[in-house]
């Protein structure tokens, strides 16, 4: 009887571990003796399932892509699916907490010193930035583009940089402001409609 294949399995186990790891330690010093200690597991059994620590660093962020990009279509999907059936910013800045916070938080501080890093963030934030307009141009279609897309831009400046401040501890008046912000970027667009 052959032995069921774990590969999957030790590898998102290993992967969560190093982000626990990462959002402890940081990106840069979470080793692999401190991610097999958290695992559970020998660091031969990282190496074996992963690989080296640069392969732990590059499934960490291809995973952590892929959910920053499932989130994205989903919020795409579900205000394209229910145009005008929600708010946007009450969307953007619920009050639950996001686990991901220190680990973002790393990755832009490992970004700082690595181009690669700050390449993939580059690229998650216009992810982002372009479900936000995909959203507007829904739920505002007589918008000037130019404004969806700076409004887009903006609501992206906003929830990034309230994201930041939670993770220090941000009194709730900032979140009643982020998300009074946001809503006064939306309203611009319905005083800006195109010709």
């Amino acid at each position: 009887m052959a032995r069921p294949d774990l590969s999957a399995e030790r590898s998102e186990q290993i992967l969560d571990a190093f982000s626990r790891c990462v959002a402890r330690s940081g990106l840069g010093a979470a080793s692999l003796e401190e991610v097999a200690a958290e695992a559970g597991v020998r660091r031969s059994i990282i190496r074996h399932y992963i690989g080296n620590r640069d392969d732990l660093v590059a499934a960490f962020l291809d995973r952590l892509e892929v959910r920053l990009q499932r989130q994205n279509d989903e919020m795409r999907a579900w205000f394209i699916a229910n145009p005008g059936a929600g708010s946007l910013p009450d969307y953007l800045f619920q009050d639950a907490p996001d686990d991901a916070l220190p680990v973002l938080e790393s990755v832009y501080s490992a970004a700082r010193r690595n181009p690669a890093i700050a390449a993939r963030l580059e690229k998650w934030l216009q992810g982002f930035v372009d479900a936000l307009e995909d959203v507007l141009r829904t739920s505002f279609p007589d918008a000037d583009q130019d404004a969806i897309v700076t409004v887009a831009y903006g609501l992206a400046a906003i929830y990034n940089d309230h994201q930041s401040m939670l993770t220090l501890g941000a009194p709730p008046r900032h979140h009643t402001m982020a998300l009074a912000a946001a809503k006064a970027l939306i309203v611009s667009l319905t005083m800006r409609a195109s010709p």
